[in-house]
């Protein structure tokens, strides 16, 4: 049965609500505050990051991975599957590497890993620095996207698409008993409301999104200038000190040690969440991060 849907947010999430529900055949509308989505959906690498997944998510982000792979089929939107590197410069890095490596031969990731020597890794990127460079953990499936044009570019194809309404410069000041209304005034109907509104917890719902678990976080990347004479990165890159960052290499015995040497030698990066990754959009600009602060500051 067709439903009458209204989604509050036009970043990705909201997006991706949006999607979903007009294939299932309902009808659907989405109001953003603002004229264009501006908030975490485009301040971001742009990966789309399977290999980070722990094994309980990772389906989920494989299907997520299908959904932009569709988009790269039926839309004008640029969407690159680069793979990804973790590239190891210390001993213990390369000892994460191979045991995340072979405890994944007969898991979901198995047939997308291969372990690359010194030479071999070297020959897939121009941005991996020599000195003391080990070696590599090559994965096939991330992707990359421009976020920014990405997020801008999918209202006008799920409209096209889909016939999804989209209301910009509409900002929703109250949603309850299948009633939206902003604040301009205007009330809409719906038979389901899902609120992607982002890190906005204060304009609707505030109590209840106090009792939740969840903390905002505050990251700091910063982009490059199109890189000269056709540069390309190649593969997303990740150092060893990524390894810590991402949960899928928590079932590795050897990341304690890893662990352990950071927070002795650079007890800062643990501090303020450092770890350093790249990747490089369709204009030829490289985003470099990152750091993490949580909370209200």
């Amino acid at each position: 049965m067709q439903e009458r849907v209204g989604i509050v947010g036009a970043g990705i999430v909201g997006l991706a609500h949006a999607w979903s529900a007009a294939e299932r055949g309902h009808q659907v509308t989405v109001f953003e505050r603002t004229g264009v989505a501006s908030g975490a959906s485009i301040r971001n690498f742009g990966m789309v990051w399977p290999v980070g997944q722990p094994d309980a998510t990772l389906p989920i982000a494989l299907l997520s991975r299908q959904r932009w792979q569709i988009l790269a089929n039926e839309s004008d939107i640029w969407i690159n599957p680069c793979g990804s590197l973790h590239l190891a410069h210390r001993a213990d890095e390369w000892d994460v590497l191979q045991e995340f490596y072979h405890a994944q031969t007969n898991g979901a990731l198995g047939k997308h890993l291969q372990l690359l020597n010194r030479d071999e890794s070297l020959s897939r990127s121009p941005a991996i620095n020599p000195d003391g460079f080990l070696g590599s953990l090559y994965c096939d499936l991330e992707m990359c996207v421009n976020p920014t044009e990405a997020i801008r570019m999918l209202p006008d194809w799920l409209h096209n698409r889909y016939g999804i309404d989209f209301q910009f410069e509409s900002t929703v000041v109250e949603a309850q008993s299948g009633s939206l209304r902003t604040s301009a005034g205007a009330t809409h109907q719906f038979d389901r409301i899902i609120v992607c509104s982002g890190h906005d917890f204060e304009t609707l719902y505030p109590l209840q999104f106090r009792t939740l678990p969840l903390q905002k976080c505050k990251l700091q990347m910063m982009r490059t200038v199109t890189q000269p004479d056709s540069w390309r990165l190649g593969p997303h890159i990740a150092s060893g000190l990524t390894l810590r960052h991402y949960t899928s290499f928590r079932c590795c015995q050897s990341l304690s040690k890893l662990a352990d040497r950071i927070a002795e030698e650079t007890p800062e990066l643990n501090e303020l969440g450092i770890h350093v990754m790249a990747s490089q959009d369709n204009l030829g600009r490289v985003v470099l991060g990152d750091s993490h602060e949580y909370g209200q500051r």
